[in-house]
């Protein structure tokens, strides 16, 4: 790295990047993933007058990038990193510095902050690698680089030089996290910056007070700061202006910790909801906090709450109290109880497999945990697992003995993160728990499927309308493979359709329509396939889901009925069967009214 290399404000472009991988499941162009921290760098960089440019990318195109390099006249690279992309990231280094030698290339994120000094001993390629919250940090090495000051009073940084490496005090953190500036969207390229507009992301604060034995954050010693709610609501205003937003995820850790500032921001929210405004939105809590607090979560619905995640990692607290992680499984269900009468829509939990004492008996008591949990909330619940990842320094990667755990893997280069093993357990081998992450899904799934029958239909229905702010969930999944549940739901958004229910004037006028396709059986009766099962009509309601095609009225149907079925009833008593047939297929979501 040429240390001594004047960059050239005026001129020279600074380019950060957001490498990421894509599985392959769904066609896309590229990255919807807008990582905020090369955002926050960006914008700072921008209000001083710097030239900065952005890239994410699940799909680096290195000739592309290499091409806009050269037009923007970039001399600057910065690399955001995790345990995830740090080798394409590396590779991509690599690359750009053999195509572009005079460029100082910067890692930063939270594998690099920990990794700095392994990075710089085996990657020539890499000149700075910046620690921790780069925002003050980033400002002085660019500064350094016009020829402002020295290397080695930048805190917060590790550098090679003259074949050393050497490692500056840490920085302090930022404190004040109000004086950051707002991100400016502007720096985003299109599409992601229309996206954006949809499903924006906010960060109220950076930490995190626990120290689970898992995650990285338990790294920094519980150091946590937050903004002020009204700092917040601003960023947020600033959001709904710039347009019509969907779902908003507030991204921190534990959005909750501090009950009384996050009363003040569903108060806000709720104000802006008042005026029209209306989103959705997504944040994280902590069971003990929410058990202690009830009242937020109810706070929280009222003010737009769309997905709340807890995270529960494991039924067995044995576990816990090795994650550290301080809650309870009667916090969870007190908590999942709470969000259930709140009416939050939909409850995010997440399982950790392969963790310590992993076994088939812990296994099969997360099954009968979520089981409890899908009874206390159904049709809320949103149930993932993600394989235990060894990150760099926390305490499960430095002593995994004590967690009864051998690190199989420890540089996880094995594969993706959240489907790859690499520890093993006590009593089961990497093999034995890629099968049972294999079979989660399928086990989650017949779960579901045992309580389908058991989901009102307003819960039915707000998984559908969640879908109309973009969020679409396994339970939507699983209802939209029931053909007449998905045209129920569908043909209910539009106002020229009704409920039975609740038609307004003249009942015989209206057209029902069946929604489940014509399937008969051996002895010619019509048969509904729901998700969880067949419900057989007998004859009479049989012929009279024939007749309900869209295209007759009532009354029409009431005097094909009188003729065929009910010939020796008064009319009184066919309009109470009718009536009560439509109210009864409604139930089964198998029919709807349209006023023409």
């Amino acid at each position: 790295m040429k240390l001594n290399k004047k960059f050239n404000k005026d001129s020279e472009y600074i380019l950060l990047m957001s490498l990421g991988y894509s599985y392959g499941l769904n066609f896309e162009k590229d990255s919807s993933n807008v990582q905020m921290g090369i955002l926050y760098l960006g914008t700072v960089l921008k209000q001083k007058g710097y030239k900065v440019s952005l890239l994410y990318s699940d799909y680096p195109d290195i000739e592309g990038i290499v091409e806009q390099m050269k037009g923007e006249k970039v001399s600057i690279v910065g690399f955001y990193t995790t345990t995830e992309n740090i080798y394409r990231c590396i590779r991509c280094a690599r690359l750009l510095k053999r195509m572009c030698q005079d460029i100082v290339i910067i890692m930063g994120g939270p594998h690099a902050s920990v990794m700095d000094i392994n990075i710089l001993e085996t990657e020539n390629t890499i000149d700075l690698i910046v620690r921790r919250e780069g925002e003050n940090i980033l400002l002085e090495i660019v500064r350094f680089l016009e020829g402002y000051g020295k290397v080695e009073n930048i805190k917060g940084i590790t550098f090679r030089d003259k074949g050393k490496i050497l490692r500056n005090p840490d920085a302090p953190f930022i404190d004040n996290l109000d004086s950051l500036p707002v991100p400016d969207r502007d720096l985003l390229k299109e599409p992601l910056r229309s996206f954006d507009i949809l499903f924006p992301r906010i960060i109220t604060g950076r930490g995190c007070p626990f120290k689970c034995a898992f995650c990285h954050e338990g790294f920094h010693g519980g150091t946590y700061r937050m903004r002020s709610s009204e700092n917040v609501l601003q960023e947020v205003d600033y959001l709904v202006k710039r347009g019509k937003i969907n779902y908003i995820r507030f991204l921190d850790d534990t959005f909750t910790v501090n009950p009384k500032r996050t009363l003040q921001i569903c108060k806000g929210l709720r104000e802006m909801s008042k005026e029209g405004r209306e989103f959705v939105w997504f944040a994280e809590g902590r069971a003990d906090i929410l058990s202690r607090y009830p009242r937020l979560i109810y706070e929280m619905s009222l003010a737009g709450l769309g997905v709340l995640q807890i995270g529960v990692e494991c039924a067995e607290e044995k576990i816990l109290d090795l994650y550290q992680k301080n809650i309870t499984l009667k916090q969870i269900e007190q908590v999942v109880r709470i969000c259930s009468d709140a009416l939050v829509p939909c409850i995010s939990i997440n399982f950790i497999l392969g963790g310590p004492l992993e076994s088939m008996e812990i296994y099969k008591k997360n099954l009968d945990f979520i089981r409890k949990l899908t009874k206390i909330a159904p049709g809320k619940l949103n149930i993932s697992y993600s394989l235990l990842v060894p990150f760099p320094k926390t305490r499960i990667m430095e002593k995994p003995e004590q967690f009864g755990l051998k690190l199989i893997d420890p540089e996880c280069k094995t594969g993706m993160t959240n489907e790859t093993c690499f520890c093993e357990s006590e009593f089961l081998n990497e093999y034995e728990i890629t099968n049972i992450a294999r079979d989660f899904d399928r086990d989650l799934l017949k779960i579901m499927s045992e309580h389908g029958k058991n989901i009102s239909p307003e819960i039915i229905r707000e998984n559908f309308s969640l879908r109309s702010y973009g969020i679409e969930t396994p339970w939507f999944n699983l209802f939209s493979t029931d053909s007449g549940l998905k045209r129920f739901f569908n043909l209910r958004y539009y106002r020229i359709n009704h409920l039975p229910s609740s038609v307004e004037g003249d009942f015989l006028e209206y057209y029902p329509l069946r929604t489940y396709p014509l399937n008969c059986n051996k002895d010619n009766l019509i048969f509904l396939d729901k998700v969880y099962g067949k419900v057989i009509l007998d004859k009479v309601d049989s012929e009279l889901y024939l007749l309900s095609s869209g295209k007759r009225t009532v009354k029409e149907i009431f005097k094909i009925a009188k003729e065929k079925l009910f010939s020796r009833l008064p009319p009184e008593e066919i309009y109470k069967k009718l009536k009560d047939f439509y109210l009864r297929m409604e139930d089964l979501q198998a029919v709807i009214f349209s006023k023409i």
